[in-house]
């Protein structure tokens, strides 16, 4: 990817994620929770399915010394990202909807999440540039957050601690195992540990350990299923976005 196309790639992705967080935000203004999430979920579905081109764009062009394109068909995955977008939405809505920019940056993690569950179980792979792109628009709307009052600079700090504890045990492990869990998932856990550690530190361990367990039980399924294939590998970006997501709805 030249570093013309990709900023073009990038920026039309952050913009669209930084519009559906600021629909989100200004959805939460409704005076019933449930419509706010409607909303919300809808915001998300959309802005999901919209993203696909320069999404498609993130596989096709990365380098040969990255591992070369992605080969997917999101003309396949983007409806299942688009709905899993639109159900997270709404789950993060209807806990989240007294706290505007928190929300947002929960729906950027949402949104770029989805993308990253499809493609991880469709490839194994996951984009870069797509992870950057989400981990930037949730800082973004973390840092906002902030800078309003919505969010105390301490919760901020605490986010930045669990982001870089969360990735450095991962990259810890991916080094002593050397490739497991892969690069991508290190860099996944940095919006991963961002977000739920703005809530708190407890919802930030409650989705570092939920996505082990979740791990751990695919795991399972991937070894009856596959009857016994020791060296079958199996996605964590899956596990570790859900997991976060549910850590976030229930906190």
């Amino acid at each position: 990817m030249t570093e013309h196309a990709g900023g073009s790639v990038c920026s039309m992705t952050w913009s669209g994620i930084m519009v559906a967080g600021a629909g989100g935000a200004a959805a939460t203004m409704l005076d019933h929770r449930s419509f706010a999430a409607a909303v919300i979920a809808l915001l998300c579905l959309g802005v999901t399915a919209a993203l696909a081109p320069a999404v498609r764009l993130m596989c096709e062009r990365i380098p040969e010394e990255h591992g070369g394109p992605i080969p997917c068909d999101l003309r396949r995955l983007a409806p299942t990202a688009a709905v899993l977008a639109a159900l997270g939405g709404a789950a993060v809505a209807w806990r989240w909807t007294e706290s505007p920019l928190l929300l947002a940056a929960m729906m950027a993690f949402v949104i770029g999440g989805a993308w990253t569950v499809v493609i991880d179980m469709a490839t194994e792979r996951i984009p870069t540039a797509l992870t950057w792109t989400y981990s930037t628009a949730v800082m973004a709307f973390l840092i906002a957050a902030g800078a309003s009052g919505q969010l105390r600079w301490t919760q901020l700090a605490v986010a930045v601690a669990c982001a870089t504890v969360w990735s450095g045990l991962l990259l810890g492990l991916a080094i002593a195992t050397r490739g497991w869990p892969g690069l991508g998932d290190v860099r996944l856990a940095l919006p991963m540990g961002a977000i739920t550690g703005a809530v708190s530190v407890s919802c930030a361990f409650y989705a570092a350990a939920g996505s082990q367990l979740l791990g751990l039980v695919a795991a399972l399924v991937l070894l009856v299923h596959r009857r016994g294939a020791l060296r079958s590998t199996m996605p964590m970006g899956p596990p570790m976005v859900v997991a976060a997501v549910l850590a976030l709805a229930l906190a």
